[in-house]
Order: structure tokens, then sequence, then C-alpha cells
């Protein structure tokens, strides 16, 4: 096993940025068969996986009996195609938060997925969180490898790692034109583009996929200068709108 790859610090960001995996325990009613389902996580800033589940569900009878589990993470803008794009399978131990740790993790979660207030008031949820003992990265065809946990934990994400999903929910859905925009400008040549969105951010650029009518296709657009947080980002989009750069 190879695991001095150089892949810890883009699986540590796409974890971050991403919210939502399909979780898989070992079930105890289907003895020794996996079991799996869609679950959205929050994370620390150890990149350990925090997620919410009913005291009745399957997950948390499986994990009370063996806290071993394995957390499937996906590019959800690529299931169009998905062995083409990044995903992440985190393996580790899950074991339920302290209760004197409670609070500060409700609220981060709560944060992230606001609903939760209102699952919490229907059934009686328990905050698990899990520290991950290695993952399979897969960043696309040949690029394939193992993380160390302890790699992965001592990496400082990206800025923009965990907003980055809100940012980009905001300019698919409110600022269509912008990205029109952006995609013409900055992608050195004219796009007739349909289906336009943004699909990543990080402090150094952003990558816009579109459907040219035939196919879907992504182009990493850099920023002129490095971002640093959700207002930096916001600044920077008016910027290179106001100020497109002249073509030769």
């Amino acid at each position: 096993m190879n695991n001095d790859n150089g892949y810890e610090n883009i699986t540590r960001d796409f974890i971050t940025f991403n919210r939502n995996g399909f979780l898989s325990t070992i079930s105890v009613s289907e003895e020794g068969y996996p079991f799996g389902s869609i679950t959205p996580y929050d994370i620390d800033s150890q990149g350990r996986l925090i997620i919410l589940i009913a005291d009745i569900s399957e997950h948390s009878k499986n994990l009370i009996a063996d806290n071993r589990a394995s957390m499937l993470i996906v590019d959800q803008f690529g299931t169009h195609d998905p062995q083409m794009f990044a995903r992440a399978t985190v393996l580790g131990e899950f074991d339920l938060v302290p209760d004197d740790e409670i609070e500060e993790v409700s609220w981060s979660y709560k944060s992230r997925f606001p609903e939760a207030v209102e699952r919490e008031r229907q059934h009686s949820f328990d905050y698990w969180r899990c520290v991950p003992s290695q993952i399979r990265w897969i960043g696309g065809f040949g690029l394939i490898g193992w993380v160390q946990g302890i790699k992965y934990s001592d990496v400082t994400p990206d800025p923009l790692a965990y907003v980055g999903w809100d940012i980009l929910q905001h300019m698919n859905l409110d600022h269509q034109k912008s990205l029109q925009a952006l995609l013409n400008v900055f992608g050195n040549h004219d796009i007739d583009g349909k289906m336009i969105e943004m699909t990543n951010i990080s402090k150094n650029d952003f990558t816009i996929q579109y459907n040219d009518g035939s196919n879907r296709n992504r182009i990493t657009i850099d920023f002129p200068e490095t971002v640093e947080d959700s207002m930096g980002a916001r600044k920077m989009f008016i910027s290179m709108l106001e100020k497109p750069p002249k073509r030769e």
C-alpha cells in the first residue's frame, strides 16, 4: 500500500467541502451484511465526521454493536458519469459525542443543517463522531491511493473548503448570468453553455461545468489573487465581472 502519494491535502479539502455521504455500517438485523444509506455530515477542525442519527435507526443499532463503518463521499456534480469524477471512502470508528461536547458539536451541525432542529423534536437523536483511520481517494482515472488518517488530520484545509458549498449554491441559484459571463470571458473562447453550474471553489480558483449541447465539460479558472473567505470570494467575482481582461 503506497501511503506517500500526496493526496492528503486534496482529500481533506474534498471531504470538508461536501456535506453528504453514503454511510455503511455492519448490520445487526441482517448479520454480516453492510447496510448503507445517505447521511448528512458535519466536519470539525480535526477532520472528524459528525453525524446525527435517530436512536431507533438501523445505523444506531449497528454502531452500538460494532462501531466500524465507512462513508462514501462523491462529487455531487458528477453523477452523470460518477466514475470519471472524484470520490473518497472514509474508514473509521464512530463513537457517541461526550456530553460535555454536545453543545459545541450541536451548534456547528445545526448551523450547517438547520432542518436538524425540527428532526430532533420528532425523535431522539444522537451525535456520533468518526475519527478517520484511512481514506481511499479516487480523483479520476489513475489518481488512486490510500491516505492515512493521521496525515489527513494534520492537514489544514483550504479556507474556502467548509463554506464552499454555500458559495456554490448562491452562485448556481442566483447568478446564472454571471456564471455565463465568467465562462465566456475567462474561458478564453466563446461558449454557448447550457446547464451552467459552479462545481468547486478554493482560495486559488473555481470550476464551472457546462453542457455544450453534446457533452458536459469543466473548466477551472484562476483567481487573480488569493481569496480567504466568503466575502473575499464575493468581492473577487464582482471585480472579475466589472474589470474583465482584454482579449488579444
